[in-house]
């Protein structure tokens, strides 16, 4: 017999005072409603309005922050690749590979 896991995933978005995005939150929770894991994303604008900066979170099922990252938007649209993974002795896990 085949168990299928049952988790659910709610969000909830937080708006600041201009209506634009400043937190966006995402929980998984297993059938009996138990914490497996939390991202928290804050969001930077320009004064332009234009997103500037998107903070990543993630958080495991004890409220340990397992991971984070910042990733960048640039006005002039020329976003820079961010190693994700280490493929290579070469390039560490948030090494720029393009700027």
């Amino acid at each position: 017999m085949i168990e299928l896991d049952e988790n659910t995933t709610s969000c909830t978005e937080t708006k600041g005072k201009n209506g634009q995005r400043s937190k966006w939150t995402e929980e998984t929770r297993n059938a009996e409603g138990v914490l497996i894991s939390r991202r928290v994303d804050e969001y930077y604008y320009y004064p332009s309005g234009e997103i500037h900066k998107i903070k990543q979170s993630r958080y495991d099922n004890a409220e340990e922050l397992i991971s984070r990252k910042t990733v960048e938007h640039f006005l002039n649209k020329k976003q820079r690749i961010v190693a994700t993974d280490a493929t290579s002795d070469e390039i560490e896990i948030g090494d720029i590979v393009k700027p």
